[in-house]
């Protein structure tokens, strides 16, 4: 996963939305933006590393590595050890994850949060425990914070909720 998705980071120059990311990144936080923590995180790489594409890559290329493990550990948490391997292979070799994990932009964020969202989420309604509701709740605002849009996401637990408490 990590070899596919830093593998020429920074060769090619910033497409259209990624020069929005970047330039709002680099006003972050005096200029908050509807999209904060991916912002913050191209922010916070462009004041370590200097400015390039590739700093301006390398969060949501670091997160696009962290999802191959996490979709193991969902794939094994919900299903089994075979699933979890099958599931962090195809996230580590998926052409479509490798090319946002190369993106300054806030779509890998959404795919990390939301696989530890549903997993904390799928906990908490297995043994009613309030640590792995609590981390449901954390995970899903980071989801929204990532991509407001997939504020969205909070239907599926909120319908199901509301369809156990009938």
């Amino acid at each position: 996963a990590a070899a596919l998705r830093f593998v020429h980071l920074g060769t090619w120059s910033f497409w259209a939305d990624e020069v929005f990311t970047f330039r709002d990144a680099q006003a972050f936080p005096a200029t908050l933006t509807m999209n904060p923590l991916p912002y913050a995180c191209v922010a916070a790489s462009i004041r370590l590393f200097g400015v390039s594409e590739w700093s301006a890559r390398l969060a949501p290329a670091l997160i696009g590595v962290a999802c191959a493990p996490l979709s193991h550990w969902a794939g094994r948490r919900l299903f089994c050890r075979w699933t979890g391997r099958a599931a962090s292979l195809l996230v580590a070799l998926s052409p479509w994850h490798v090319f946002w994990s190369q993106n300054a932009r806030h779509y890998v964020f959404t795919f990390a949060f939301g696989i530890v969202a549903l997993v904390a989420f799928y906990e908490a309604t297995k043994d009613g425990s309030v640590r792995w509701a609590l981390g449901a709740l954390v995970a899903t605002a980071a989801v929204v914070l990532s991509h407001t849009p997939a504020g969205a996401f909070v239907l599926g637990p909120v319908a199901f909720c509301w369809v156990m408490a009938l």
